[in-house]
């Protein structure tokens, strides 16, 4: 049932830096927890892993396995912290007609991080996946060029799988982009929200793809030129110390505006092609949707369990 027509471009950056700066008070401080959380965790990982490695001979076997829970639990407590944040700041944006108030955002991602975790796998797996297919695809297509005593064919045939495989990507991306909004505003979890994202994305695929296409780019170019700007003024000053305050900086500038701006732009697409065609949230019937996520779920969790092996045997072989 298409009852709205989907935003152009502009439209959509515009009511997404609308809704961003509606909300800017509590976005920008969940942000600044996020990247102070994210160097705060990385520090205490690498301190701790530090400690392991000298303390490692003097306290013995159980010194050693108490210093690896240590560690782990560090690990395990800011990816919980972590979930928790993100999904407050998706909170935050869903309920923008109620401002939130930071304690407000945080409490209502409680009970959901797991399952939110859990969803981020699940993205992991399935673009994992799509690459892995899009590489066995490349060898097949192009390895009989190498019989041919033609360079240009042989370039022609990897251009053109090259293309391919953006285009598809693309298209796995597209099929995600709405299962996070699915996840916090309609309650559908794990693989479900996943195929309920996919199967909204079929019917307006090309237009989507197009949209999230152009949004990507706008973003990836301030995003570029911001980083730029810091680094070229700062290492001027001093070439080693800028560079490295440029690039904490620029991790600062994205959780603080480039991150929230981008998920502010996602939700106000996800309502506008929610609108363009209602589907039944509680239906699990969309078995075509479901088929392919599992085929490219399973693909990418096997790649990442042979991926140890393969880095071995590359290690190997290169060291022959």
């Amino acid at each position: 049932m298409n009852t709205h027509t989907l935003l152009t471009v502009p439209e959509l950056l515009s009511r997404g830096y609308a809704l961003y700066r509606k909300n800017l008070s509590t976005l920008v401080s969940l942000g600044a927890l996020i990247i102070g959380l994210i160097y705060l965790g990385v520090a205490a990982f690498i301190g701790s892993f530090q400690l392991l490695a000298i303390y490692a001979a003097y306290v013995g076997i159980y010194g050693f396995l108490l210093l690896t829970a240590v560690a782990l639990g560090i690990i395990a407590l800011v990816v919980w912290l972590l979930m928790r944040l993100i999904l407050s700041m998706f909170y935050t944006i869903r309920n923008h007609d109620h401002l939130l108030t930071l304690r407000e955002a945080f409490g209502r991602s409680r009970g959901r991080a797991r399952e939110f975790l859990w969803l981020l796998v699940l993205y992991v797996l399935i673009n994992t996946g799509a690459v892995v297919f899009m590489l066995f695809l490349d060898s097949v297509v192009v390895f009989p060029f190498w019989f041919v005593n033609s360079s240009f064919l042989v370039d022609t045939a990897e251009m053109v799988v090259l293309i391919a495989s953006l285009f598809v990507l693309l298209a796995v991306a597209s099929w995600l982009i709405f299962a996070p909004w699915f996840f916090v505003d309609k309650g559908a979890r794990g693989m479900h929200a996943v195929t309920l994202s996919k199967h909204l994305s079929h019917h307006h695929l090309g237009a989507i793809m197009w949209r999230l296409f152009c949004i990507l780019v706008v973003y990836g170019i301030a995003m570029f030129v911001s980083a730029y700007l810091l680094t070229f003024v700062l290492t001027a000053f001093s070439p080693i110390g800028g560079a490295l305050t440029a690039f904490l900086l620029t991790m600062v500038l994205a959780a603080l505006v480039f991150k929230p701006l981008i998920y502010c732009t996602f939700y106000v697409f996800y309502k506008n092609a929610d609108e363009t065609h209602v589907i039944d949230t509680e239906s699990r019937a969309h078995g075509e949707h479901y088929g392919v996520l599992i085929a490219l779920a399973t693909l990418g969790f096997l790649a990442l369990c042979a991926l140890p092996s393969f880095l071995s045997l590359s290690t190997s072989l290169t060291g022959m």
